[in-house]
């Protein structure tokens, strides 16, 4: 086993490539490598050999650009799909850069302010996974618990089309204090299996 990197992305002497912040980095099927920064609110493709090819996206409220650059996923035909929290909006990408689509999600359903984004089928319906906030758990009691996680299910326009499946969340520990706090265990039961017909 070799551990020379076979790459470095960000080289901090470049300066044009240099990463802040990045949230998510993908493999793509030609071995390139595609980085969500969100610092500059841009993803990045870089060679097999980490030199940047291009960049999209970056700061704005327009098509194919990010307020809050928070997860990339995989999208159908080889494509790139990225959220932005701040505008729960979804936008898919060629690996080129163009826009595919671009939806926004109706949260009138979720109750996360910052739902994970789990990913895209090829019909470009979104996947969403969510939990209960901690603010609903003021009253109940301390110690150790494992609330429910719904996976949400939402169409090309962005209306929700239900829940996909529910299953056993990470288990936590609740603890009152100065700030109420909702940590996961250390090696607990965090593990779901689903079947196909889940699916």
């Amino acid at each position: 086993v070799s551990f020379q990197p076979l790459a470095v992305i960000g080289d901090e002497d470049s300066g044009s490539d240099v990463l802040s912040g990045s949230v998510s980095a993908l493999l793509l099927s030609d071995r390139r490598v595609a980085v969500a920064d969100g610092g500059s609110r841009k993803i990045r493709i870089f060679s097999a050999d980490g030199l940047l090819q291009r960049s999209f996206g970056g700061d704005g409220n327009g098509p194919g650009e990010f307020r809050r650059l928070t997860a990339m996923r995989h999208g159908p035909g080889g494509g790139l799909c990225a959220l932005d929290s701040l505008l729960s909006r979804v936008t898919c990408f060629s690996a080129a850069g163009a826009i595919q689509t671009t939806m926004e999600v109706d949260r009138s359903e979720v109750q996360q302010v910052l739902p994970a984004f789990v990913g895209v089928f090829d019909d470009t319906t979104v996947v969403l996974r969510d939990w209960p906030p901690t603010q609903q758990m003021h009253d109940d009691p301390e110690g150790e618990r494992r609330d429910s996680v719904n996976y949400l299910r939402f169409d090309a326009v962005g209306a929700p089309k239900g829940t996909l499946v529910r299953v056993p969340g990470e288990e936590t520990d609740w603890l009152e204090g100065e700030v109420w706090s909702n940590e996961q265990i250390l090696f607990g039961n965090n593990a779901s299996a689903l079947t196909p017909q889940q699916l």
